[in-house]
């Protein structure tokens, strides 16, 4: 196996994350968008699964630090072949390429990265191949990502495991803004911005 990377921490990442609840919000995109366990979620707000919540109700976010702050990537699937440096870069790509920041979004992205290891897309055999590839991940290729460099969410890190250890949630192999897919005859999943597609 290879080396096994962990995300820095500080101590304000330390701090659980509250969450001020919007207009049309409820609790399952909540858990979605944070990558908690949709009844955890609940549990640790006093909250019934059944039960309405109001816009500017604010929730506790049960903290993920316990397990991100230790050396979590699984490096038998897609990280084995990982430097640290490059697993950066990695976080940094997904972070820019997803957008809006919300945990399905940089799922779906990663999800893309390492479907197309899978697919041996464009002769690519790892998922820093695949980032690295000319033409196809703007964040890289014209180095938009660097803005994000010591400035990865904890989203993010967990999206990236998640998806360094074999966790998928598309099959998809591409994706378009999804402004860009409307407008130009793409046809998907919408995920946060984005618009999801097997190509």
């Amino acid at each position: 196996a290879g080396s096994r990377i962990a995300p820095s921490q500080t101590d304000a990442s330390m701090q659980a994350a509250t969450y001020t609840i919007q207009s049309g919000d409820n609790l399952y995109r909540i858990a979605l968008n944070y990558g908690v366990n949709l009844q955890e979620l609940a549990n640790y707000n006093n909250l019934l699964l059944e039960q309405t919540i109001y816009p500017g109700q604010v929730l506790t976010i049960p903290n993920q630090q316990a397990e991100s702050a230790q050396p979590v990537r699984n490096t038998s699937f897609y990280g084995d072949t990982l430097t640290q440096a490059e697993y950066e870069i990695l976080c940094a790509v997904v972070q820019q390429e997803a957008g809006a920041g919300n945990y399905a979004g940089l799922a779906a992205v990663m999800s893309v990265i390492t479907n197309r290891v899978d697919s041996n897309w464009m002769g690519a055999e790892s998922v820093y191949e695949v980032i690295t590839q000319p033409s196809q991940f703007e964040a890289y290729g014209a180095g938009h990502y660097l803005k994000h460099m010591g400035n990865i969410s904890e989203s993010t890190y967990q999206a990236v495991n998640s998806g360094l250890s074999g966790h998928k949630t598309t099959y998809a192999t591409s994706f378009r803004s999804t402004s860009y897919a409307q407008a130009n005859g793409y046809t998907g999943v919408d995920i946060d911005g984005n618009t999801f597609f097997i190509e």
